[in-house]
């Protein structure tokens, strides 16, 4: 994956031939759509229409008012014109837009530190798989932890006996490697 708010956003590249950015449109609020419909509604709405996602590394501003300092705020995000700007505690009195970058507001006296974050808001969490349109998945905050990748318990009991043939020669072969 070369854009790096994609990296940020999802663990597995899209496959060969698929639309780059057909990804976003995993479970986007909990619907699902099909591998084919990901791909036409990426190829339209960033090809056709021209909607970008810049290849910026998510980064973020930290920000400091003391007292002596304006109170008044209305200033556009450095790097907010290539991403979204978002935070998850602004002082009392300020605001910002996501889509522009413009923060706003007047804050009380006192002191201030905040930190204005840029890039996506969310990213996907496969839920331990590979992250495939058919397979269960969700948007979690930017911050949030994914689930960890769990490895797939298999009772050998109710394997067929082709199913343990198979599987003791997948671990002799692993035996000869070692």
């Amino acid at each position: 994956m070369t854009n790096r708010q994609m990296q940020f956003m999802f663990e597995n590249e899209p496959p060969e031939g698929v639309h780059p950015l057909a990804p976003l449109f995993l479970h986007p609020l909990g619907m699902k759509f099909t591998p084919e419909m990901m791909n036409e509604l990426a190829t339209h709405i960033f090809d056709m229409c021209g909607a970008k996602l810049y290849d910026v590394a998510p980064t973020s501003v930290e920000y400091f008012r003391d007292w002596k300092d304006d109170r008044e705020i209305d200033e556009v995000v450095p790097g907010s014109e290539y991403t979204a700007a978002w935070s998850e505690q602004l002082p009392p009195g300020i605001s910002l837009c996501p889509r522009t970058g413009r923060m706003v507001g007047t804050l009380p006296r006192g002191q201030y530190r905040w930190t204005v974050r840029l890039g996506p808001q969310l990213r996907y969490d496969a839920l331990g798989g590979s992250g495939s349109p058919h397979e269960d998945g969700r948007w979690i905050g930017a911050l949030e932890e994914r689930e960890p990748v769990a490895a797939p318990t298999v009772d050998v009991h109710a394997l067929t006996p082709e199913q343990r043939a198979a599987l003791r020669a997948d671990l002799a072969s692993m035996d000869e490697e070692d």
